[in-house]
């Protein structure tokens, strides 16, 4: 009688402490879903006074969280992380302007915070489903404050080329088309995973506002950054089915391209520009707007060569390219290229540590014979292709969409390995 109630109480306590961990676990996801749409959100990034409180909320609740040994410190995303963020603030001793190394260091640690939950839920779950929902969803918020004001010009205004004031707020085109562009991507994922025909065709809904919304803000990168998932979509399958979705892919481009270069209001945003720019490559050179901006691009690459070649060990401090652009060639720019910006930043040591995280999941996916090829790993691969393509064009290193894109595809990649780990309990993955 005594071990029944002996039995009974250890039961209920281990129901009332697995009640108490979930409430803990909805509470975190709410937070961490709140720190992502404060970050996104043009309007709401604004708010301050939420951010901080949200973020030191989701804090509290990692620490409980790795108290009760779900541990996320030895993981792969979270070293690399730790490691490239110590790199950044070691640069402030050698910096040209250590405010701008402070600057990137906090925002490095709020990504930390953040990107460390998010890998918890990760593991915990064995599922990147929450983490791809909060892009879209967040994404889908975002539209919807953007696209009514860009169609019909209520509240909009044009300062220059991607500049647009919204509503009294300043958006700028190329900040956020891109995480437009891979909230489409997570939409491709979606639609082939699902096997709901309503889903699917809501689906295709919302990435087709999405696209609409990128040729709206003239992004040539970021719908370059859609054309290719696309086609990296549509190259993963069986033989027949790559045949018969690179055809369907090449339609859609087609129709796409049809659209944007006979519709005014589309070729007056983005199709002008794609003339412009294919011009330029082929040696057309005449002066416009376009080519002008495409021109500073590939000098703002060049003298970012340049400062890398003086100092290419160490650079010459996080955050610190314009500054040293506006000493040594008079103007402030960033370089609008990953590559670059970190190479003259951080030198040879910090562009290593933040490209071996690239290096190593492309490598586990293409040269391990033992990973198993399903839809996670196939999400994964195409992030990281994607990126890699959008670090010609954009600064990333700093930006928490951008690496919270990069979470989604290490959380894809751990998934998808899941079937090959033979001998590991699934208790053990998750705390591991």
């Amino acid at each position: 009688m005594i071990w029944k109630c002996s039995a009974s109480t250890s039961y209920k306590t281990v129901m009332k402490m697995s009640e108490q961990e979930d409430c803990l676990d909805r509470l975190g996801k709410i937070t961490l879903f709140l720190c992502i749409l404060l970050e996104k959100n043009e309007f709401l990034a604004r708010l301050d006074y939420l951010q901080w409180p949200a973020l030191f909320m989701l804090i509290g609740i990692l620490l409980i969280q790795l108290m009760r040994k779900n541990r996320v410190l030895n993981d792969f995303v979270f070293v690399w992380l730790i490691a490239f963020t110590l790199c950044t603030a070691c640069s402030a001793a050698w910096a040209f302007n250590a405010n701008e190394v402070i600057d990137d260091v906090k925002f490095l640690i709020k990504i930390i915070v953040v990107l460390g939950y998010g890998l918890y839920v990760t593991k915990r779950e064995n599922s990147i489903e929450f983490l791809v929902s909060a892009m879209i969803i967040s994404t889908l918020l975002s539209v919807g404050m953007l696209l009514p004001n860009i169609m019909t010009h209520g509240g909009s205004q044009i300062i220059r080329r991607a500049q647009i004031a919204i509503m009294g707020v300043e958006i700028n085109a190329n900040q956020v088309c891109p995480d437009i562009a891979f909230a489409a991507i997570f939409l491709m994922y979606r639609i082939k995973t699902c096997g709901r025909k309503l889903c699917k065709f809501a689906y295709w809904g919302i990435m087709g506002l999405f696209v609409l919304t990128i040729l709206f803000l003239g992004s040539r990168a970021s719908l370059l950054l859609v054309l290719c998932g696309m086609l990296f979509n549509a190259l993963t399958g069986s033989g027949r089915s790559i045949l018969r979705h690179i055809i369907l892919a090449l339609i859609l481009i087609v129709i796409m391209l049809i659209l944007i270069m006979n519709i005014p209001f589309l070729y007056d945003s983005i199709g002008n520009r794609i003339v412009d720019t294919v011009n330029l490559v082929l040696g057309e050179s005449y002066i416009s707007d376009n080519q002008q901006s495409d021109n500073l691009r590939w000098q703002l690459i060049k003298d970012g060569w340049d400062m890398f070649l003086q100092q290419p060990l160490l650079g010459y401090g996080s955050g610190n390219y314009a500054d040293i652009h506006l000493t040594h060639y008079g103007a402030r720019y960033y370089s609008h290229n990953n590559y670059i910006e970190l190479l003259a930043s951080l030198g040879i040591v910090g562009t290593a540590i933040f490209y071996s995280f690239h290096i190593k999941i492309l490598l586990d996916i293409l040269c391990n014979k033992r990973v198993y090829k399903n839809n996670s790993i196939y999400l994964a691969k195409h992030i990281i292709l994607c990126m890699l393509i959008l670090d010609i064009t954009y600064v990333t290193y700093n930006v928490m969409d951008m690496l919270f894109c990069l979470l989604i595809a290490y959380g894809g990649y751990i998934v998808g390995i899941w079937p090959k780990r033979e001998g590991i309990s699934n208790e053990d993955f998750i705390c591991s």
